[in-house]
C-alpha cells in the first residue's frame, strides 16, 4: 500500500485540509486495511480523527483521505507526517509498515509598521524637507524579497520633497526582521491641523497592499501687519523716522519669545525688537526709530521678519512690503556755486564796460 499527498502545500498559522491517497500496488487484494497519521512535531498537529480503516483494497485501486492539520505561525519549509499502515493478504499474513510523507509549508513575508518618526517631531504647515523614519518588520511567515515602497503624495498636505525622495528599497527582510526606511517630504502651507493617514504602497514576491503612516499637523501661529504708520514722511537720508506697526496673531495658539525684524540694505538704526509672549488673536505695537540710506530708491521694498518659538521648535516668517520715499532737493555743491558766482561777475563787468563804451568815457 503506498501512501502519498494529493496536496503538498500547507499554510502557516492556518487549519489545512490535507488530502492523502493510499494506492494498491500489488498484485493481490489488501484487506482490514488500517492507516493511522501521526506528527512528531509540535509545530505540526492532527485536528479531529488520524486513524482510518477500509476493509477491502483490491489491486490498483485508490483510497483518498482527508486529514485536517494545523501548522504553528512562523513555520516555513519542509515537514513530514508519518502514516502507519497495517493489512492482510487474501492468505491472512499480516503487514505493517511506517511511510513518511514529506509536505511543504508556504508563507509569505507581510510588513507592518512598528513606529513612524517625524523631524522636527512637531509638524506645521510650510515645513520643508520633514525626515520620516518608518520602522517596518516583517511580521509574516516568510522572508519578503525585493520590497519596493512608494509614499503617495496627498494634495494639499503633503509631497515628495524632491524626485525619488519618496522611494524606497529593501532587498531581503526575514522574518521578524525590523527595518529603518527614511522618506522626505514637504508640507504644504495651506495644510490644515489635524491627523492624517499617508499612505504607504508595498509591493514584493508578487504580493501588493498598502500600509498607512499616522501624520499629526499642528497649527502654526500666523501673523498680520494690521497698522504700519510712520512719524514724518518717509524720504531717503531721513534719520530719526519712528516707525509704528502693530502686528496680531491671528492664530490660535500662543507664539512665544516673539521678535519683529526689519529686513533692508537701505535701513538702518533700530531694526529689531522683542516683543514677548503673543497668545492668539492677541495684538501688539511696536515703535522702531529708524533710518533711510541716502541711496535708497523711491519705490523701497523691505522685509518683516518675524520669529518666534512654539514649544521646542524655532520658527520664522517673513512679510514682503513696498513704501514710496519723497526724494528731498539737493542743494549744490561749493565748486558749482563758485562757478556760477564766477561767470555771474565776469557778465556783470563786460555789461559794465560795454556801458561805458557807449557814453564815452573810455
Amino acid at each position: 500500500v503506498e501512501i502519498r499527498p494529493l496536496n503538498e502545500s500547507l499554510r502557516p498559522n492556518c487549519v489545512n485540509r490535507l488530502l492523502i491517497c493510499a494506492e494498491n500496488v500489488g498484485r493481490e487484494e489488501a484487506r482490514n486495511v488500517s492507516i493511522s497519521f501521526l506528527s512528531y512535531v509540535e509545530f505540526l498537529s492532527i485536528v479531529g480523527a488520524g486513524d482510518f480503516e477500509r476493509s477491502l483494497l483490491r489491486p490498483g485501486e485508490k483510497w483518498n483521505m482527508t486529514l485536517t492539520v494545523f501548522v504553528q505561525p512562523k513555520v516555513y519549509g519542509a515537514v513530514a507526517l508519518y502514516a502507519m499502515v497495517s493489512y492482510n493478504d487474501p492468505r491472512g499474513a499480516s503487514y505493517s509498515e511506517t511511510t513518511q510523507v514529506g509536505l511543504e509549508v508556504e508563507g509569505e513575508g507581510s510588513l507592518a509598521i512598528s513606529k513612524v518618526v517625524y523631524f522636527p517631531p512637531a509638524v506645521v504647515p510650510g515645513d520643508k524637507y520633514v525626515f520620516v523614519m518608518v520602522i517596518l518588520t516583517n511580521v509574516g511567515d516568510y522572508v519578503a524579497k525585493d520590497v519596493e515602497l512608494v509614499l503617495e503624495p496627498l494634495p494639499g498636505l503633503v509631497e515628495p520633497s524632491y524626485a525619488g525622495a519618496e522611494k524606497a528599497m529593501i532587498p531581503y527582510m526575514p522574518v521578524g526582521y525590523p527595518v529603518n526606511v527614511t522618506f522626505l517630504v514637504n508640507v504644504a502651507e495651506e495644510a490644515k491641523p489635524g491627523f492624517y493617514e499617508i499612505p504607504l504602497k508595498v509591493s514584493h514576491d508578487g504580493l501588493n497592499y498598502t500600509l498607512y503612516l499616522p501624520l499629526t499637523v499642528r497649527e502654526k501661529a500666523v501673523f498680520k501687519i494690521t497698522r504700519m504708520e510712520f512719524s514724518t514722511q518717509p524720504s531717503a537720508g531721513a534719520r530719526g523716522v519712528r516707525m509704528t506697526l502693530e502686528v496680531k496673531n491671528i492664530s490660535n495658539v500662543t507664539a512665544e519669545r516673539v521678535r519683529i525684524s526689519l529686513v533692508s540694505a537701505y535701513i538702518r538704526g533700530v531694526t529689531s525688537v522683542f516683543v514677548g509672549d503673543l497668545r492668539g488673536n492677541e495684538s501688539r505695537i511696536v515703535v522702531m526709530e529708524i533710518e533711510f540710506d541716502e541711496s535708497a530708491p523711491s519705490d523701497l521694498e523691505f522685509e518683516i521678519e518675524i520669529s518666534w518659538y512654539q514649544g521646542e521648535r524655532a520658527l520664522t516668517s517673513t512679510m514682503r512690503k513696498e513704501i514710496e520715499l519723497i526724494q528731498p532737493s539737493r542743494w549744490p555743491n561749493v565748486r558749482d556755486v563758485g562757478i556760477w558766482l564766477g561767470f555771474a561777475a565776469l557778465g556783470s563787468a563786460i555789461t559794465f564796460v560795454a556801458i561805458k563804451v557807449r557814453r564815452g568815457f573810455f
